[in-house]
């Protein structure tokens, strides 16, 4: 097994993540923002309760409330994403369909503002007013699909039909005609591989789906839907060990089909909890 083989926080990861962390979060201000290297950044946070802590943010990867203590700069674009944000309340926090992407709706005196986070690969970081217009990014964008630039409304990165939110009959007219069902269920739903893998055992991920009659198709498409909600309503979060003990993977649940039957797994009281723990080790943060 390949050490850190999972680099960043699938939808999955991010819709469990987000609701164990929003109430902490929620109607906490933000007392100050720093940099962590290039593109990384550190966000103090005063919670409801008065706890202090640090909520750590890296675009196209990762975010997680972190109890390491890092080494923190000053430089490129930190004093604007302060000027913004510094004593803003967190009035929500919230996953944007079922991506990779979280929004922060934020209020700082009579002001309302969004702070969105990209995990998805060339994802950013970006601040807009309450219509979306964007008053900076980490980064700027001119891809086939999107322009992300001071002054243009963000427009989010193409999305998945929601499996959470859309009718199956929605779902079944997305899927293409031809194709491994796996892969079918990756490229066109946007699933999680490690769902499809966990949920699917090997014959019935490598069937072509149009040898699948649509009511089986139907009740596929339904237990992935139901494994998904039950992991986001009762995590069961592990690192996954590979040899010499060393870190391969994280879940918020607790895998059978993924791994090898004698795959060693150490579980973790809370997802974010394990985050923090595997990409410390990652990133030797």
């Amino acid at each position: 097994m390949k050490e850190f083989s999972k680099k960043s926080l699938t939808s999955l990861d991010v819709a469990v993540l987000v609701k164990e962390i929003a109430s902490i979060l929620e109607n906490g201000f933000i007392i100050n923002v720093y940099g962590v290297d290039e593109d990384k950044y550190l966000f103090k946070i005063r919670c409801v309760d008065g706890r202090l802590i640090l909520l750590y943010v890296e675009p196209g990867s990762r975010i997680n409330i972190t109890k390491y203590t890092l080494q923190t700069t000053y430089k490129g674009k930190i004093q604007i994403f302060r000027r913004f944000l510094r004593d803003s309340q967190i009035v929500s926090v919230k996953q944007y369909k079922f991506e990779r992407i979280i929004i922060f709706d934020l209020r700082k005196g009579s002001s309302k503002i969004k702070l969105i986070l990209e995990l998805i690969p060339r994802g950013v970081l970006v601040i807009t007013d309450e219509d979306y217009k964007i008053l900076i990014t980490s980064k700027s964008l001119d891809v086939k699909d999107r322009t992300i630039k001071t002054g243009l409304k963000y427009t989010p990165p193409p999305t998945f039909p929601d499996i959470l939110s859309e009718s199956i009959k929605d779902l079944l007219r997305a899927l293409p005609k031809k194709g491994k069902l796996g892969s079918v269920l990756i490229r066109y739903l946007g699933i999680p591989p490690e769902v499809v893998n966990e949920v699917l055992d090997e014959e019935l991920r490598n069937r072509n789906i149009n040898d699948i009659e649509q009511d089986e198709l139907i009740t596929i498409i339904d237990n992935i839907r139901k494994f998904i909600i039950d992991v986001i309503n009762n995590p069961e979060p592990v690192i996954v060990y590979g040899e010499n003990n060393s870190y391969v993977s994280f879940h918020p649940f607790i895998p059978q089909r993924l791994w090898p039957t004698n795959t060693k797994f150490v579980a973790f009281e809370s997802f974010n909890e394990a985050i923090d723990e595997y990409f410390r080790a990652l990133q030797h943060i």
